[in-house]
């Protein structure tokens, strides 16, 4: 097309353009495969685009064809049996191809061994003596040196982890007398598979000389060595010696890993003394359980000789010992000597702040800023606070504070619900419920939302399971959680519309809009609820058994008496607005007993609410600071780790002005309480109001 001149051989084409070149079929003969070769190049010169692609196709005719493992379908389309790239090495999208390829050969090696026609590039295979490698296609034409140098260690670990080695000896034994039958004679009974001595080398040499004379081995000492039965044996020796010396080399590494281990579960750096009574627990206990396990096996010979099961049960002593220890069963903090008040030393902040917001001990960048000294310091504070609500730990604090400020943390544990009346009601649903609020909660913390959306919010998490109960859209897979919208649609909304608070607060085989009431009002609104009468009625198990009345008509009842009136009007118009949910947190609009449901309430304003989603807007909007002012007292007592005191008054008022002046966002309400002088210092022993002084 350039004018160029072309080699005889050779054909040029300007792109895009096509060929159609026709091979007979007599053309191949007998060749099982078909193959069509050609050489291609790209134009550097004259290639602007730098990329050009060439394709071979098999054009179908009527019937079905097949061009080597690609096959053709029929209506006479053509199916892409090879597509090549041709790329200019030295243009720019050259550069973006090599990136490409360098990635996807990290994932897909590009050299594969099968070994038969069912089955390719295997790691080992197992038979009744242990488990052996099978990988040398995949080392010799896969993997680099490197790579063949880490799957060696992984191999080695798994051999050591597992005790390969003695399990393969001692299932030997068994599968040899019990399946085979051939150790049944007298002259192998002193082994026997469960004998802690089988591993050692007078054992083994004494079962190998048995083996050699039951199987009638005879030859020269040289000729022995060579022999199979010999090579079996002396790969058990060598195996065990090598465990043997991993298991000498461990010990170290256990002890160091232990004092890791303590260090972390005591929350500070180990005292000499403390290191020095760990380590000598663990001698102690390695050589105490070597000598127990040779007792229970009836020998007495290497009594204080360290084996793998020992240094395992030390081990398992040393950390039993680490976490009974009051250093990791107690938050307690060393009172200092004085009359006025002191920070937290560091150590001790970041435990606190730890245990606050995450349920769990400090990470290693809180314990390296209380280390050097810098966490008692109002910016850090902030600064890790910020990053500890954005963990997802912070989910530990929303089960725990949550779980215990509502009362749902043991809903898995209790059953509630009579499930031959609401078999919907399974393990599975009874999980998800339970998942739902700290979830959310999770999500308003980690997103820095306002508290107040846990109200009313239109939003949550939900699962397959959980969505389908709410009568939600979900095409996700079953066990992926989803934020979902529109719970208003559903009647839904906030904390009150949540399957695990209107389960937990209602009768087996029925709704109790007074336990849903009580809830809302002594939970989530603070209202302290004196103690019902001893005399108080008590309504019927079954909504089917209620004289054709009503809950609503039975509950009218409460404030027709004047000891009960004070307290339930207070709760059971609320609760009565939950009606329109079974005792499972189902949307219904009929009772058990087939009566039509009546969720509308009066409000104080004399204006009427119909169900939790009109009834959630309305505690949004005129009981906030009830709902603030609870969520304040419990968070603070929380935080502290004690009952509140008149003193910290100052700091709730604090609290409540920092929500109203950031939109009742949660993350500067947690800076407010963890950067408060209550919360990073601590009275000294001899504290006196009279000489109290600020430090």
């Amino acid at each position: 097309p350039l004018g160029q001149a072309v080699d005889a051989d050779s054909l040029v084409l300007k792109v895009p353009s096509s060929v159609t070149i026709e091979v007979p079929a007599k053309a191949f003969g007998e060749a099982r495969h078909k193959h069509v070769f050609a050489e291609v190049a790209l134009d550097r010169a004259n290639s602007k685009a730098g990329i050009a692609s060439v394709e071979f196709l098999d054009p179908s005719s009527r019937s079905r064809q097949r061009l080597g493992d690609v096959e053709a379908s029929a209506q006479g389309l053509a199916t892409l049996a090879t597509s090549l790239p041709l790329i200019n090495p030295e243009h720019a999208v050259a550069r973006e191809f090599a990136a490409s390829g360098e990635a996807f050969c990290k994932l897909f090696p590009n050299r594969f061994h099968f070994a038969d026609e069912t089955r390719g590039l295997s790691a080992g295979f197992h038979l009744i003596e242990g488990f052996f490698r099978d990988d040398q296609p995949l080392c010799k034409l896969v993997l680099s040196e490197a790579e063949n140098r880490e799957l060696d260690r992984l191999w080695d670990e798994l051999y050591f982890v597992t005790g390969v080695t003695e399990k393969m000896l001692r299932g030997f034994v068994f599968f040899e007398r019990s399946e085979r039958n051939f150790m049944k004679h007298p002259d192998f009974d002193s082994i026997k598979e469960e004998d802690p001595e089988l591993t050692t080398d007078e054992t083994l040499n004494r079962f190998e000389q048995i083996y050699l004379t039951r199987s009638g081995v005879k030859g020269s000492a040289e000729e022995i060595e060579q022999h199979p039965v010999h090579t079996f044996f002396e790969e058990f020796r060598q195996g065990l010696k090598r465990r043997a010396a991993q298991w000498e080399a461990a010990v170290p590494v256990y002890q160091q890993r232990l004092q890791q281990f303590a260090q972390a579960a005591y929350r500070r750096p180990l005292t000499q003394a403390e290191q020095q009574k760990l380590t000598q627990f663990f001698h102690e206990a390695l050589v105490a359980d070597a000598a127990s396990i040779r007792a229970d096996a009836g020998s007495v010979s290497h009594a204080s000789q360290p084996t793998s099961l020992a240094i395992d049960q030390a081990v398992r002593a040393t950390v039993v010992r680490i976490l009974v220890s009051p250093h990791f069963c107690y938050l307690a903090d060393a009172v200092p000597p004085g009359e006025t008040v002191q920070p937290l030393p560091d150590l001790a902040l970041a435990s606190r702040l730890s245990f606050f917001l995450w349920s769990s001990v400090p990470d290693a960048e809180l314990l390296t800023l209380a280390e050097a000294g810098q966490l008692n310091n109002e910016d850090t504070l902030k600064a890790q606070t910020r990053r500890m609500l954005k963990d997802p730990k912070v989910s530990g604090f929303a089960l725990e504070f949550f779980g215990q400020w509502l009362n749902y943390r043991d809903f898995r544990q209790a059953e509630a619900v009579n499930r031959s009346v609401f078999p919907a009601f399974d393990d599975p649903l009874k999980q998800a419920m339970f998942e739902e609020p700290t979830r959310l909660v999770t999500h308003v913390l980690q997103n820095d939302l306002p508290i107040t959306e846990l109200l009313r919010s239109d939003t949550t998490f939900v699962n397959k399971r959980l969505a389908q109960h709410y009568g939600l859209r979900f095409d996700g897979p079953a066990d992926e959680w989803r934020l979902a919208t529109g719970l208003h649609q559903q009647g839904r909304g906030g904390l009150l519309g949540m399957a695990v608070f209107l389960t937990k607060n209602s009768q087996p085989q029925r709704t109790s809009p007074v336990k849903r009431g009580f809830w809302v009002v002594h939970k989530l609104l603070g209202e302290h609820i004196p103690p019902p009468p001893p005399d108080v009625a008590v309504l019927p198990a079954k909504e089917t058994d209620t004289d054709g009345k009503t809950i609503r008509q039975l509950l009218a009842a409460h404030t027709e008496d004047v000891k009960c009136a004070r307290c339930h009007v207070r709760f059971d118009p609320i609760g009565l607005a939950m009606e329109g949910f079974d005792s499972i947190g189902r949307s219904r609009n009929k009772d058990l007993a087939g009566r039509a449901i009546d969720n509308v309430v009066q409000l104080p304003s004399g204006e009427q609410a119909r169900g939790v989603s009109e009834f959630s807007e309305y505690l949004a909007k005129h009981r906030r600071l009830d709902f603030t002012r609870t969520l304040n007292r419990k968070l603070l007592g929380y935080a502290l780790g004690r009952s509140l005191q008149l003193s910290d008054l100052v700091l709730l008022e604090k609290m409540e002005a920092t929500l109203q002046e950031t939109d009742y966002r949660s993350v500067p309400l947690f800076e407010t309480v963890v950067t408060s002088p209550v919360f990073r210092n601590q009275r000294c022993r001899e504290f006196d109001t009279t000489k109290f002084v600020t430090p």
